[in-house]
């Protein structure tokens, strides 16, 4: 039976028994996950946290920030999933898809479904995906995330004639458009970014 996440830390050292005490009662209070909380009460750092989920699942860690990442294997899956689920295609060999993710009980179906081949999981830090989903999809992804998070949804109740909805969402389609155009091309001279890629 694998060890619980508090106990493998405690056993490497990273956290003293008052400390997992501490996070648990928090824990049970927030309902997060418990390397959430150490690491919000500043008991682990995010590479604890990294080394122990791997312990504990058996799934191996990679440094991002060392490896180069070939653009057909980027392009294997789309912008805005990498970024919504915060993962990182790394390699492609055999019809099987390598990704690094920052959780273990990451969901691997929902890739298996949308791109129909194997995936292999690895573990990364969490700011390293972010760090390489910027470098190698550019600011586009983010982009349209944020748009999406910041758009309402509206509806419409009544109108007088159905030319009337179809003129309010033309509009509607147009404003969008340019929201995400000018958001993208503030978010990349914020960056300095050389290339937009969407």
């Amino acid at each position: 039976m694998a060890m619980k996440l508090g106990e493998v830390l405690f056993k490497k050292n990273l956290i003293t028994s008052q400390q997992l005490r501490e996070a648990l009662d928090k824990q049970r209070v927030t309902g997060e996950r418990l390397g959430s909380v150490l690491i919000k009460m500043g008991f682990i750092n995010e590479k604890d946290l990294l080394i122990a989920l791997s312990e504990q699942s058996g799934i191996p860690y990679v440094n991002l920030k060392e490896i180069a990442i070939d653009a057909t294997v980027v392009n294997k899956l789309p912008a805005k999933f990498a970024w919504h689920y915060t993962i990182m295609p790394i390699k492609f060999e055999c019809n099987q898809l390598t990704i690094a993710t920052l959780d273990p009980l990451w969901p691997l179906n929902d890739v298996k479904l949308l791109l129909g081949c194997e995936i292999n999981q690895l573990l990364a830090l969490k700011s390293d995906i972010i760090g390489a989903i910027k470098k190698y999809y550019g600011v586009g992804a983010e982009t349209v995330d944020k748009i999406i998070a910041k758009t309402p949804q509206q509806t419409v109740e009544s109108c007088k004639a159905k030319q009337e909805i179809e003129d309010i969402q033309r509009i509607n389609e147009d404003a969008s458009v340019i929201n995400l155009v000018n958001q993208i091309v503030l978010d990349a001279k914020q960056k300095n970014a050389t290339d937009i890629h969407i």
